[in-house]
């Protein structure tokens, strides 16, 4: 399938897939979106990619060169023409990064946008709307397809998420968005729509209830230039407790849009993999072989994390559970608590229902949005 993969994020996914879909015999072509991405994209390239290790995690399998079909400079340019269109973009560009895209597509291409939820599809599906783009569906997951490491040409994979929640903008085209991205990777689970599959999200129940309570252990590291290890460092009995409250708290919403729920520690098996019945969050992040296995991080990345999770999950979260008259006391209380803590007024800084298209809806409203992208 002509494929492309435009992005190149420091999560280094863009690269990692692009390797991953040439040795599974696409014809795929790769750019980034700015000097520095193509820059990267040009020197990994030129040093000669390679899987060295864990081709067990990707869906190729098996080590060895790896020769990318086209390596452009230009995304829209890589993007024209090719059936699926993966974007590796940080979570607050989405929008920016699908305008320049928008001129080059067509109706009947798909867009997957690569991040951690972030409500990307109908980011995505506004910014192709005000470009006057019509007839292209749009696609995210609850995290990228693939995880892992690039230096020197020599990639390290360290996962291909399976099992992963699939939201679809608009919804009356999941079984054939579905469909087709199955042809490239049989990973997803499609959900109903856009608004579930972010109701699905796991990095807004996980990460915040370890990095509030963990805060002052990651200060210690950082002022000691020590690395730490996030998912076995911070993940405590108390951090698990609240991640659990915090999910308890999603369930109305669910409820009220007549979707399933899955606890977070099921969540977590079914993506990650561990025990099948794990006695809580804490447990089943214990027990998941992928948040085990990544290697050191910086001391800060939880303040990176916050700064994504706090506007893009849990102030649309709040906002839709509270348009819906279902309170959240709890994620409402996270993005006040480090809106505090890093002098930050996320409430006007978060993504409004106005930038999702949802604002005034009432609950049938939001699905049938969702649904058919018609208010």
């Amino acid at each position: 399938m002509r494929i492309a993969v435009v992005g190149c994020s420091p999560l280094s996914v863009g690269l990692v897939l692009a390797a991953d879909l040439t040795r599974l015999g696409h014809d795929v072509s790769l750019a980034g979106f700015d000097d520095g991405e193509n820059a990267r994209i040009a020197e990994n390239v030129a040093a000669g990619l390679r899987i060295l290790d864990g081709p067990s995690r990707l869906l190729s399998g098996g080590a060895g060169p790896v020769r990318i079909g086209t390596v452009d400079t230009d995304p829209a340019r890589a993007s024209a023409g090719a059936r699926i269109v993966f974007i590796d973009t940080p979570a607050g560009e989405v929008e920016a990064r699908v305008a320049r895209l928008a001129p080059a597509l067509a109706p009947g291409q798909h867009l997957h946008v690569q991040t951690h939820g972030y409500w990307a599809a109908f980011r995505s599906a506004r910014a192709l709307d005000a470009a006057g783009v019509r007839g292209v569906s749009v696609s995210e997951g609850t995290a990228p397809t693939h995880a892992g490491g690039v230096e020197a040409g020599a990639i390290s994979p360290h996962a291909v998420r399976r099992n992963l929640p699939l939201g679809v903008f608009p919804g009356r085209e999941t079984a054939v968005a579905a469909a087709l991205l199955a042809e490239v990777m049989a990973i997803f689970e499609p959900c109903a729509d856009a608004v579930e599959s972010n109701l699905q999200s796991m990095n807004f129940l996980v990460h915040p209830a370890m990095s509030l309570l963990g805060a002052g252990m990651f200060d210690a590291a950082e002022a000691a230039g020590r690395r730490i290890r996030f998912y076995s460092d911070a993940n405590t009995p108390h951090a698990g407790t609240l991640a659990e409250a915090l999910d308890g708290e999603r369930r109305p919403v669910l409820d009220r849009f007549g979707y399933a729920y899955r606890s977070l520690a099921a969540q977590i098996v079914g993506l990650y993999g561990g025990e099948a019945a794990p006695a809580g969050v804490s447990a089943a992040v214990a027990g998941a072989p992928f948040y085990q296995a990544l290697p050191d991080m910086p001391a800060d990345i939880w303040r990176h994390w916050m700064h994504l999770d706090m506007p893009l999950a849990h102030v649309p979260y709040v906002r839709l559970a509270e348009a819906l008259g279902i309170p959240a006391p709890l994620h409402r209380g996270l993005v006040d608590i480090f809106g505090a803590m890093f002098g930050t007024d996320f409430w006007a800084t978060g993504l409004s229902l106005a930038a999702l298209g949802l604002d005034g809806l009432d609950g049938a409203g939001v699905q049938r949005f969702a649904q058919t992208g018609e208010r």
